[in-house]
């Protein structure tokens, strides 16, 4: 006789999956963080999760994409040092370049997710410079939001604000600038404004440092108020700042928390040190919370909360702004090493992801004798699983594309110098040798169809990189 089961055992059946399902997640959710050090690597400038669940690190005027588990998967030269970085399509990302290190231009090129070029724009004004500080993506008019200082080069060198509308191509929709004859200043952060469909900027005054007005404009840029955000620095004296504000976000939809730099010059208090403060829309402070370390970046996450990072940490606020967590990215750093986050976000996982630069100064900071880049994935706590970081030489060698026709590039990570490349058949005779540097192409325009081992020499150190190609 067939036995029914009984609705407690059915029941036990599904807790015990229900407990299986969530152990499952929970070792997935701990094991999906890594750290990559690369040393001698370029300037860090950003990095953006992509629709695969992958990372996209801008490093000085490249591109590299990782996998979900710190596997670098290519490695592209974007043409000019790339100032901010999104990926707002499921299919492709675009960088922005030029800003403060190519002033006076700038330029928004388009690439798929394989790392192939789609579009590129640059825009070099006469006469006139323009830098990028920010921008925010208006998913609803598909255009990018941008923002900075212009001014004129044959007039007196002051900088005006300027915010402008840009499409995917990179073409000027609209520009607004807005002049002070006594100062200099600029835009350095720009958010959406939900309620109006504006923005709202942060202003800076280049000559006194610790001077910000937080601005509203309509959805075209044009002037709706302004606001300076209290406290105002030393009595406007411009000899002095005291209140340097880091990095600002929005919070809980209508406030903006900074984290902020208290170094009182003219009237030296013992309340000197770091602080969160909470504005309203109008620059108006709320509440100011002291905090024991130098936050340099800002950001609201989907809970309602706030993720800090400074340094070599990275912390998490709940939405009352009480710590719930600080950790160290990277806790094996000799002594003479410092580390600096220069950005972090919320993963889709739970977690948080961001890069950060190393240097290392027996001699002291001003002349560090090497220089590190990190891209570094945590678990929804902060922590990395404590295994042996990646490096460049754990990083494989690449052929791109592969198979080819006609040209191949020799895609040899954080290295940017010469490579010596010899052609063998599966035989073992050498058809085609050429030197190359790593950023271009060798002509394999020679060789006939078939498989060929390639031989990559780096001609600095002698070290031989060996891999298959295929010709067709």
């Amino acid at each position: 006789m067939k036995v029914k089961p009984s609705k407690y055992y059915f029941n036990n059946k599904c807790i015990l999956l229900i407990i299986l399902s969530i152990y499952i997640f929970n070792i997935n959710a701990q094991n999906n963080s890594f750290i990559v050090k690369l040393k001698d690597a370029w300037v860090a400038w950003d990095i953006k999760e992509d629709s695969k669940g992958g990372f996209i690190a801008s490093i000085g005027s490249y591109c590299y994409r990782y996998s979900s588990s710190g596997d670098l998967l290519w490695k592209i030269k974007t043409g000019g040092n790339i100032d901010l970085f999104t990926a707002k399509d499921k299919n492709k990302f675009f960088t922005f370049g030029g800003g403060e290190s190519t002033v006076g231009s700038f330029d928004l090129g388009v690439y798929n997710l394989n790392g192939k070029i789609l579009s590129y724009n640059y825009r070099n004004p006469i006469n006139e410079t323009q830098t990028i500080w920010d921008f925010v993506f208006d998913s609803a008019k598909s255009q990018f939001v941008v923002c900075g200082w212009r001014y004129f080069i044959k007039s007196d060198h002051k900088k005006n604000y300027w915010i402008a509308g840009v499409d995917l191509n990179g073409k000027i929709l609209w520009e607004q600038n807005l002049t002070d004859l006594n100062h200099s200043r600029y835009f350095r952060r720009i958010f959406k404004n939900n309620k109006t469909g504006g923005y709202f900027l942060l202003g800076n005054d280049e000559k006194v440092y610790g001077r910000h007005e937080l601005f509203n404009v309509d959805s075209v840029g044009r002037f709706v108020d302004r606001y300076p955000i209290e406290p105002s620095p030393c009595q406007d004296k411009p000899s002095y700042y005291d209140y340097i504000i880091n990095d600002i976000s929005p919070f809980h939809d209508s406030l903006f928390i900074a984290s902020i730099s208290v170094l009182t010059y003219c009237n030296p208090t013992p309340e000197d040190g770091s602080y969160y403060y909470v504005y309203n829309c109008k620059g108006k402070l709320i509440n100011r919370i002291k905090h024991f370390w130098v936050s340099d970046f800002v950001k609201e996450t989907p809970d309602k909360g706030i993720l800090l990072g400074g340094g070599n940490f990275i912390a998490k606020l709940d939405a009352n702004l009480n710590y719930l967590w600080s950790k160290e990215i990277y806790a094996n750093y000799p002594p003479n090493e410092a580390v600096d986050i220069k950005k972090i976000y919320p993963s889709r996982d739970g977690g948080f992801y961001g890069i950060a630069e190393g240097d290392i100064a027996p001699n002291g900071w001003s002349n560090p004798t090497e220089h590190w880049v990190y891209i570094f994935k945590t678990d929804s706590l902060g922590n990395i699983k404590p295994t042996p970081e990646y490096s460049e030489k754990l990083q494989p060698c690449m052929l791109q594309p592969n198979p080819a026709m006609g040209k191949v590039r020799i895609a040899i990570p954080y290295y940017y110098g010469t490579i010596q490349a010899q052609f063998y058949t599966m035989q073992g005779q050498m058809m085609l040798e050429q030197t190359q540097n790593e950023a271009d192409n060798f002509d394999i325009r020679s060789l006939s169809a078939g498989i060929y081992v390639v031989h990559a020499k780096i001609t600095e150190t002698g070290e031989v990189r060996k891999m298959k190609l295929v010709v067709q």
